[in-house]
């Protein structure tokens, strides 16, 4: 039973977020090889080193990546009672937030390939951290150049739990702007892990990946947005914010236009990670580098009819550490809210 006396406020801007989403999005992730003991890794690496080689290339470092086009469901309930704080001090903010279910699905594959339930959390305090601004470490963070940009009073808290034995703990800000988002481009070239890799090293060059990339679009396993020819498609895969961007382009076809926006961005150390061991087998969470980003770019937009309704966008990036680099996991998805 919902509680009437409960201040939508006190979630600061977490409040907008209340309430079921769905859409469509696109996930790419790179996944280790290991020719020497598997055969299907075998088998694929040699499909890899044949395609190549008709371009005079040779394979780069064994991995190989996996795209899937998306489709998600993204569910918010608001706490509606302060969350209990377990700290010292008179001073400690209170915390509010929702609930959230995340799923995802390929549907061209007929599979889910991401649950993820947790929580969003509100402290209306100032954030005791740094944020950092390192390319690595937030490589999808929000522009702060948007006409009206302001950081809005107060931190955010993201608590992950992903069933196939993964834990993120991650923290940052809130920001609003007029107008709709610009997107940072996106690199899916991983690069030498700090301290374990040759400094500077990319695991591979831009012509191998475009390569790579054509090959990828033969590949069964592989499923892509419909609506886009081969070159808009392998534009995406190097970039996968170009999805959101392509989203944005359709609004304004369809003159729909974005008045202002709500930018949720949060960064995860390694030390907010959690992994069971089994999942450390091939790949590690980087341990000199902020492994987890996101921003959410929560827009209200006008039809051109004048009707209002919310937009939901995000980027998200994870990297994996595996052969001695930091490899981009990258998912991004646009969402309307669904009536109530």
């Amino acid at each position: 039973m919902a509680n009437e006396t409960f201040d939508k406020a006190r979630l600061g801007g977490l409040a907008e977020l209340a309430g079921s989403w769905a859409g469509e999005g696109f996930s790419q992730i790179q996944l280790p090889e290991n020719p020497n003991v598997d055969q299907a890794s075998r088998d694929r690496f040699e499909a890899q080193r044949a395609f190549l080689g008709k371009k005079g290339l040779q394979p780069p470092t064994r991995h190989r990546s996996k795209f899937n086009a998306t489709d998600e469901t993204l569910a918010f309930a608001m706490v509606e009672h302060p969350i209990a704080w377990l700290g010292e001090g008179s001073d400690a903010p209170s915390l509010f937030g929702l609930r959230y279910l995340q799923n995802i699905r390929d549907p061209g594959l007929d599979e889910t390939i991401h649950h993820e339930p947790g929580y969003w959390l509100y402290a209306s305090g100032a954030a005791p951290f740094a944020f950092p601004d390192h390319r690595l470490e937030a490589p999808n963070r929000g522009r702060s150049d948007r006409l009206g940009f302001q950081f809005l009073p107060g931190h955010v808290v993201r608590q992950a739990m992903i069933p196939h034995g993964n834990g993120v703990l991650a923290s940052g800000t809130l920001a609003a702007f007029k107008g709709a988002p610009e997107f940072p481009r996106l690199s899916t070239i991983g690069l030498a892990a700090p301290g374990v890799g040759v400094p500077g090293a990319q695991t591979m060059s831009v012509e191998q990946m475009e390569a790579l990339n054509e090959q990828a679009l033969t590949l069964a396993t592989n499923t892509f947005p419909a609506g886009m020819d081969d070159t808009d498609t392998l534009a995406m895969l190097a970039d996968p914010n170009l999805f959101l961007a392509r989203a944005q382009q359709t609004l304004a076809a369809r003159r729909h236009q974005v008045q202002h926006t709500l930018q949720l961005h949060v960064v995860a150390t390694p030390s907010g990670m959690s992994n069971i061991p089994y999942l450390m087998r091939n790949a590690v969470v980087p341990s000199k580098a902020q492994p987890f980003s996101a921003t959410f770019w929560l827009q209200q937009v006008v039809d051109e009819h004048g009707k209002p309704y919310a937009l939901l966008q995000y980027s998200q990036t994870i990297f994996l550490q595996f052969a001695g680099f930091n490899w981009p996991h990258h998912v991004v998805a646009t969402l309307t809210r669904n009536a109530a």
